[in-house]
């Protein structure tokens, strides 16, 4: 997203609103998450006494994988974002900001809810479907645990 500043200037403030592809925004593979739905941005620039300030938001749908039971899931992104530039410029290009604040906002550790109990280590079922007797079979370790567990 682009803006220039003789529009700014001129107005003294200006608010424009985009949807972006993701790979207009990222220009590699993003590996913590997928966007398939459009990234929209509105974005209010203003000229200030010595700069122009520009603030904004971002909205999309973020796609992620689960680190615990690798199961997809969605989940929404609604940031904000400001920044100020010199009036000197001829254009003002926003994608940087608009990566920076993406990214900044990802989820480093995503999981598809606060309780995922993930893979069991033994059989690779997935908790949240099924139950699994594999934690009552584990012999050792599991009587290790309950031995720490009374401590």
């Amino acid at each position: 997203m682009k803006l220039r500043v003789s529009e700014i200037r001129l107005a003294g403030e200006i608010q424009r609103q985009d949807e972006l592809k993701s790979d207009e925004v990222f220009s590699k593979h993003v590996d913590l998450a997928t966007f398939h739905k459009p990234i929209k941005t509105v974005v209010r620039a203003q000229m200030t006494h010595s700069d122009i300030y520009v603030s904004g938001n971002v909205t999309s749908s973020v796609r992620y994988l689960c680190v615990r039971c690798l199961e997809q899931f969605e989940d929404p992104l609604n940031v904000t974002f400001s920044q100020t530039f010199d009036p000197q410029v001829e254009v003002i290009d926003l994608t940087d900001e608009i990566r920076d604040t993406v990214l900044v906002n990802l989820e480093t550790k995503p999981l598809c809810k606060k309780n995922c109990q993930g893979l069991c280590p033994q059989c690779g079922q997935n908790r949240n479907l099924l139950h699994c007797d594999c934690e009552k079979k584990s012999g050792r370790l599991g009587s290790l645990l309950k031995k720490f567990l009374l401590y």
